[in-house]
């Protein structure tokens, strides 16, 4: 039997759902009809490359560059040496006909901690304006994240299952100020400063 699932009614609502979840938790999103890679550098850089998809139909592309979760200070056309003014955490690029872009955006540092060979934690963005991710890869125990103020007061508190090689945890702050994120588990303990403006 042959079932078509484009034919199963919420299927495509489903995937939809899911796209734009996993969407939501990328560094940086690009909209456009454009091919693309994006590429970590180090914790301050990535590397976005654009390029026109239309091998036998080259056409003039344009693309908008949101970088959802890095706070960027600057951006610049490697090729070309223009800078490009990021505004509200965008940038649009015109990508001319059969040809590429190449940019280099610095962004607020991104904290990465290796806690050993199998488990890697990144906090991004951090400082940030409202909303803090931490990432878990290949973690093999059950941890709790709380976050607290400078005073201890509990802003957030919850728990993270090993039941996933890689993990994504939203934090929402609402408001400024200076907070301390804890991790603990078993084999490990982690205290960072997060800075919310």
């Amino acid at each position: 039997m042959r079932v078509e699932f484009n034919k199963v009614p919420g299927y495509q609502a489903a995937v939809k759902a899911k796209l734009e979840e996993g969407a939501s938790r990328l560094q940086v999103l690009v909209k456009g009809n454009v091919a693309l890679t994006v590429v970590k550098l180090d914790d301050e850089h990535v590397r976005i490359t654009l390029i026109d998809p239309g091998y036998t139909d080259p056409a003039n592309r344009e693309a908008e560059i949101v970088l959802q979760h890095l706070n960027g200070t600057s951006a610049k056309d490697i090729l070309s040496g223009e800078n490009i003014s990021i505004i509200d955490k965008k940038m649009n690029i015109s990508v001319p006909a059969g040809i590429f872009r190449i940019i280099d955006v610095q962004h607020d540092k991104v904290a990465s901690v290796e806690i050993s060979n199998s488990l890697q934690l990144k906090i991004y963005p951090n400082p940030t304006t409202k909303d803090v991710f931490i990432q878990f890869d290949n973690h093999g125990e059950d941890v709790q994240v709380l976050v607290t103020d400078l005073l201890g007061k509990n802003i957030y508190s919850d728990n993270i299952l090993s039941n996933a090689l890689q993990q994504i945890k939203k934090i929402e702050l609402k408001q400024s100020g200076i907070f301390i994120l804890i991790i603990s588990g078993k084999h490990l303990n982690i205290r960072e400063k997060i800075v919310c403006k």
